[in-house]
């Protein structure tokens, strides 16, 4: 049986135990460099990876991540926007931003 929301509250992950990451970056240099540290720790788990906030929006049900890390500046839906759309769906949802250029 499938999981019923993403955002399950850090500590009640999947079966594999590890936290299920979606990373939300135009950046695909970032977005590689994230996954192989997140890969390489272990603890965690990258389930999918979104450019933009539009795409993380469309993602989001498919993929039930326990977690987002997402850019505020990208194109088309930023992460403001983007975050209020997931906070709005999904109460629980844990959002972890960065800001970078």
């Amino acid at each position: 049986m499938g999981r019923q929301t993403p955002g399950r509250r850090l500590g009640q992950e999947g079966k594999s135990g590890k936290l299920r990451i979606l990373l939300v970056d135009d950046d695909a240099a970032f977005r590689a460099v994230a996954t192989a540290i997140i890969e390489a720790d272990g603890r965690g788990t990258v389930v999918g990876e979104a450019v933009d906030g539009t795409q993380a929006v469309w993602l989001l049900a498919a993929l039930e991540p326990d977690v987002i890390m997402m850019d505020l500046r990208m194109p088309r839906m930023d992460g403001f926007a983007a975050s209020n759309i997931v906070k709005q769906r999904y109460p629980q949802m844990q959002i972890v931003v960065r800001h970078g250029d």
